[in-house]
């Protein structure tokens, strides 16, 4: 049977199956099995049980993709994904037609720089987007720069600037730009379920850098926890002369309350990554350059 826990707000019904709150029963949550009610359950401070040995190295969390022309899934001889699809590249698995509105709690903003070579492989990286990381696929650069601002592949080259490709004859942005990165934990159409236990990993970088800077806006300006907010993001066609592709666009859905089981799962979740050295495998970003 049910156990039943009594909060100020609501009564909170564990099963095998949902968490849900009741009352309100206007608009309803219900969250899948795996975002139990973690009181019940003994986490606190987003510590969670059994997994005290897990260290920043040991956790990689897959991409949320939107689909481009040269992405891989779109080039596949057999059920090619469609331009601007959103696509879990952990599960294989098309989470969003282009259009179609998907919602997200976006948990935390980070801001690596990646540079990727001619083939589209990373090469050199930064966790933080100021200094070079030793876990960069190349290891060290060969100038020996470790310090991004002191780097020439972290600025734009103007026309008439020499830079890799030679004297510029229009303005080239950087080589190793900063992508604007978010893991996210992706809902159901209506918000009241969660997809997916764990986040997924959210990156924007060039054409993308509008859509960001709007995204960090909505809780730069609230004042309150980045994952307070429920956004509606979705892909747009785009073609500016050099080819077909899908920009990412987003916009605020809902603000969460304190009491919101959606919120307190999100800031359990955000709990349990901010101290680690959160990092996701861009090896197959050929989406974002």
């Amino acid at each position: 049977m049910a156990k039943k826990k009594e909060t100020q707000t609501a009564e909170v019904v564990v099963s095998a199956d949902v968490v849900t709150t009741e009352p309100p029963a206007e608009n309803a949550v219900v969250l899948s099995s795996f975002s139990f009610a973690l009181e019940a359950y003994g986490v606190i401070d987003g510590v969670v049980p059994g997994a005290e040995a897990i260290e920043s190295d040991d956790v990689s969390i897959p991409r949320l993709k939107v689909i481009q022309a040269l992405s891989k899934e779109a080039q596949r001889d057999t059920d090619p994904v469609v331009l601007g699809s959103l696509f879990n590249n952990g599960t294989d698995e098309v989470l969003a037609k282009p259009k179609k509105k998907m919602k997200v709690i976006p948990l935390m903003l980070l801001k690596p720089r990646l540079m990727f070579n001619k083939d589209r492989k990373l090469v050199y990286r930064s966790d933080d987007s100021k200094t070079h990381s030793e876990t960069s696929p190349a290891g060290a650069r060969e100038d020996g720069i470790t310090v991004c601002a002191d780097c020439p592949d972290s600025r734009w080259t103007r026309v008439g600037e020499e830079n890799y490709r030679g004297e510029g004859e229009k303005d080239d942005p950087p080589r190793c730009p900063i992508f604007y990165t978010w893991p996210v934990l992706i809902l159901n159409d209506d918000a009241t379920e969660l997809l997916e236990p764990g986040p997924l990993m959210m990156a924007l970088a060039k054409t993308g850098v509008p859509t960001a800077k709007k995204i960090n806006g909505l809780s730069k300006w609230s004042g309150l926890p980045y994952y307070s907010f429920i956004l509606d993001i979705w892909t747009e066609k785009d073609d500016r002369g050099s080819g077909p592709f899908a920009t990412l666009l987003a916009a605020r859905s809902a603000r969460m309350k304190p009491d919101d089981p959606r919120f307190k799962y999100a800031e359990h979740v955000f709990q349990s990554l901010e101290n680690a050295n959160v990092t996701t495998d861009f090896g197959d970003a050929e989406d974002l350059m």
